[in-house]
């Protein structure tokens, strides 16, 4: 599926309870326009037609990567360093 950053934003800080609120903006509220069309979904039709990769969905990447990798590490620097 499909994914902005903010909506990646969104699932990352709800993993961390975040009570605050966010909100979308984009790159020419910046003035910073980037040069990109307007929608740039990365289209893996051919990713699967060519070479019989399917991706699995974002979302279940996005915790994969949370549970595996993040919360280890975070957990790692958590830890008291030795004196």
């Amino acid at each position: 599926g499909a994914v902005t950053w903010f909506d990646a934003a969104k699932r990352l800080l709800a993993k961390i309870n975040y009570q605050g609120s966010i909100v979308p903006i984009t790159s020419e509220e910046l003035n910073w326009p980037a040069a990109r069309p307007k929608n740039s979904v990365l289209n893996l039709e051919r990713v699967w037609m060519d070479f019989g990769i399917k991706l699995r969905n974002w979302e279940l990447a996005m915790d994969e990567f949370w549970d595996e990798v993040l919360v280890k590490e975070w957990e790692q620097k958590s830890q008291p360093k030795p004196h």
